[in-house]
């Protein structure tokens, strides 16, 4: 019960820090989402949740402990995002946690590379970055 609880907490937390629609339900239970259709190459309608929800996993698993089921988790997430530079710091967070600092560093410079105009994304890479040593 209190690892659910937790992992709730995790995720409604994560969905605010990242600012990534929740999805509501219409008068007939079905799910939505208040993202209009993506274009070519973006990941298609609820991935968005979806890999929120795996990066909330992480995170709760990370927080118990679980280095490998946190990676695992996050790995999911990425497949499903590749490009979204949070959650390659997501892992190297994970790998630093491992105490596996050049993999930290190597997963930062690519979150780096992948934040673009991302402030968050940016200073979040930057931040692992510096834990991993790598300034």
């Amino acid at each position: 019960m209190r690892r659910v609880l937790l992992g709730t907490l995790v995720l409604s937390m994560s969905a605010c820090a990242y600012n990534v629609p929740v999805p509501t339900s219409d008068a007939g239970g079905a799910a939505q989402s208040s993202n209009p259709p993506g274009k070519v190459g973006e990941a298609p309608a609820g991935a968005a949740s979806a890999s929120a929800t795996l990066i909330a996993e992480g995170r709760a698993e990370l927080a118990a402990g679980n280095t490998a089921r946190a990676a695992a988790a996050i790995e999911r997430a990425l497949r499903i995002e590749p490009r979204n530079g949070l959650w390659w710091v997501e892992l190297g967070n994970v790998r630093l946690a491992e105490g596996d600092r050049q993999q930290a560093l190597a997963l930062g410079q690519r979150a780096l590379r992948l934040a673009g105009g991302d402030a968050s994304a940016r200073t979040a890479a930057e931040r692992l970055i510096e834990q991993a040593g790598g300034r």
